[in-house]
């Protein structure tokens, strides 16, 4: 833990090995979305991951807003976006309330949406269909892009994207905003200062 010019080293070998692996995680990201729980908007937060991301965009859920008074809430999310500088949002994701802001965000921030399979197939939590289908029909509202992954759990749904080709035919999905096709996907990732040696 670091605050100010005290240092206090509680890091024991494994939080520090945990703290290397996340760095180079975010390595391969272009943008966080970080969760914390607006009952302890403080000590739910990570005071470290904006040495982590070097510059890349960053947003802050802070989820189950709806379990905490708003009058209480609001000076902690004014302190969070003075003192980090970044997008600050108050959301309640059991009801899905604020999905909309979130795509909205990633449209901004030029971030493809996941659509997975295994979710389409309503196997992985109760759901999970319905709300890939809000996600997709806000991602063509906004325009933002999706990229189409199996997310399979066993070897023969690998690369099976029948579900969300399905879900995608349904609602007329734009093609352009369809990034899984290798040029557009290896543009989207150049504009990201990935893959400069193709």
């Amino acid at each position: 833990m670091k605050k100010d010019k005290t240092h206090i080293h509680w890091y024991p070998g494994h939080i520090a090995k945990a703290e290397k692996k996340l760095k180079e995680q975010l390595s391969l990201v272009d943008a966080v979305i970080e969760v914390i729980d607006a009952r302890l908007p403080l000590s739910s937060n990570y005071d470290n991951i904006s040495g982590l991301l070097n510059g890349k965009p960053r947003f802050l859920l802070v989820n189950k807003s709806d379990l905490v008074d708003k009058n209480e809430l609001k000076p902690f999310l004014d302190y969070l976006k003075n003192e980090n500088k970044i997008s600050v949002i108050a959301t309640e994701a059991k009801n899905n309330k604020d999905i909309n802001i979130i795509v909205k965000k990633a449209k901004e921030n030029n971030i493809m949406i996941e659509i997975n399979n295994s979710s389409l197939s309503g196997g992985s939590r109760i759901g999970s269909n319905v709300n890939c289908e809000k996600v997709a029909l806000l991602c063509k509202k906004h325009g933002t892009k999706v990229i189409l992954t199996s997310d399979a759990h066993i070897n023969l749904k690998i690369c099976d994207f029948s579900k969300s080709i399905e879900l995608l035919n349904k609602i007329e999905m734009p093609k352009e905003l369809i990034m899984n096709e290798p040029d557009k996907l290896i543009a989207h990732l150049k504009s990201k200062g990935r893959l400069q040696d193709l």
